[in-house]
């Protein structure tokens, strides 16, 4: 995995890449809101409903033939389930994609993803299940195609992007630690959850679509201001689903986005 993080850094830092002309980078910082739907079988059987600000930061290196970027977005989700439950969601991700220039327009290749999930339940009920915390940690890569189009001699941008995971990582315990089994073992457990990482992630699974799949759609308009900035919004969706310990985890997202970038 570190392997991995190393490739998407040299890719982003290395200028050799990106030495044709019409080439250009981009940062942007966007602001949003979420509305979520997420159904965690190891909490409950019903669905959690809320809306949420989103944050996300990206980078993008791009010429006539390739396009490269790097974006992370945060989300803290607190919804209910119209019950005694209430669930508090901590939700980082990680995207990064390559793509090349297959026509006009058309653009086509892959992408790496580092999705987590952590929900920590609440209840008013003194009675309550013994999962203090569920949690999903997912790392994924597919394929992603994407539509470019420019209008008004390129002052209006508008971008169309989706993606579909193919094959993944998933950490998924079907309880509130990577080895429930083994808890009483001498060694193993530690109540203040010392020493789990290393388990928690020795825990995880390869998974292809019938255990976990992902899939996110992009729609973009940006309007540049001058050569060095641009403003725009943006809509995502994004469908998660994980099944890889016999209890499935579902969370669908749809984002708007407010950002602003700036062109280098």
């Amino acid at each position: 995995m570190k392997f991995t993080y190393i490739i998407i850094i040299l890719l982003l830092i290395n200028p050799s890449l990106y030495s044709q002309e019409n080439s250009s980078n981009e940062l942007s910082i966007q602001v949003g809101l979420s509305s979520s739907s997420i159904k965690d079988l190891r909490l409950s059987n019903r669905k959690f409903r809320s809306w949420s600000p989103k944050y996300a930061i990206g980078y993008v290196k791009s010429n006539d033939n390739r396009i490269s970027s790097f974006r992370m977005q945060f989300s803290k989700i607190n919804s209910s389930d119209g019950g005694l439950l209430s669930l508090m969601t901590i939700r980082p991700e990680i995207y990064y994609s390559y793509e090349r220039k297959v026509k006009d327009g058309i653009w086509l290749g892959g992408f790496f993803d580092n999705n987590t999930l952590l929900n920590f339940p609440t209840n008013t009920s003194s009675v309550f299940n013994s999962n203090p915390i569920s949690y999903t940690i997912a790392q994924s890569i597919g394929p992603r195609v994407s539509y470019l189009k420019s209008l008004d001699n390129n002052k209006i941008n508008l971008r169309t992007s989706a993606q579909v995971s193919l094959l993944s990582y998933v950490v998924q315990p079907a309880f509130g630690h990577p080895y429930p089994s083994q808890f009483l073992e001498e060694g193993k457990f530690n109540p203040t959850r010392e020493g789990m990482a290393w388990p928690l992630t020795k825990s995880g699974k390869i998974a292809t679509v019938n255990k976990f799949n992902s899939f996110r759609v992009e729609l973009g308009f940006f309007y540049h201001i001058n050569n060095s900035l641009k403003i725009g919004v943006d809509y995502n969706l994004n469908i998660q689903y994980a099944n890889t310990r016999g209890k499935s985890t579902y969370i669908s997202n749809h984002d708007i986005f407010l950002g602003a970038t700036y062109i280098h």
